[in-house]
């Protein structure tokens, strides 16, 4: 939760401002890129986490790993699309940011879900651990900054 926090700090402090080329500042992106890393690798590890204690059997299905995957990362995007809801003031902003990261989470945990899956092969499982996370932070960096200036326009 604290890392979901910090992201939502980060996005209202310095995406939600009137200066469109924010996150590649070269005053504020030194600060942003490292918090950013960080609030995304926290999350995919809890994240993981949350997908490690949700199975009682030993070695889930790929089915059941990938849709509780999915589940957890659905669950976790409701909490930050709501707090997205009430930073957000514009109807279009609010929209896409909420949908985006319904979207970011849910893929981000059927990937974690796939890595939950191939765990006791530690190439694939760091695989996918680390495309989960990269997804994650190009989300924090590219995606969230850009909806968040095309659409207070």
């Amino acid at each position: 939760m604290a890392a979901l926090f910090l992201e939502i700090i980060i996005a209202t402090l310095f995406f939600t401002s009137a200066t469109t080329s924010l996150p590649f500042d070269e005053k504020i992106f030194p600060i942003l890129f490292p918090l950013l890393i960080g609030t995304a690798l926290i999350e995919e590890t809890v994240k993981y986490i949350a997908l490690r204690n949700a199975f009682n059997q030993n070695i889930p299905s790929f089915k059941n790993a990938l849709t509780n995957g999915v589940l957890i990362g659905i669950g976790f995007a409701l909490f930050e699309a709501c707090m997205k809801i009430v930073f957000h003031e514009t109807q279009s902003v609010l929209l896409a940011a909420a949908i985006s990261s319904i979207v970011v989470h849910g893929t981000t945990g059927g990937i974690l879900g796939i890595s939950f899956f191939f765990r006791t092969h530690h190439t694939f499982f760091s695989l996918f651990f680390l495309t989960a996370f990269t997804l994650h932070v190009a989300y924090n960096i590219f995606l969230s900054s850009h909806l968040a200036t095309l659409f207070s326009q």
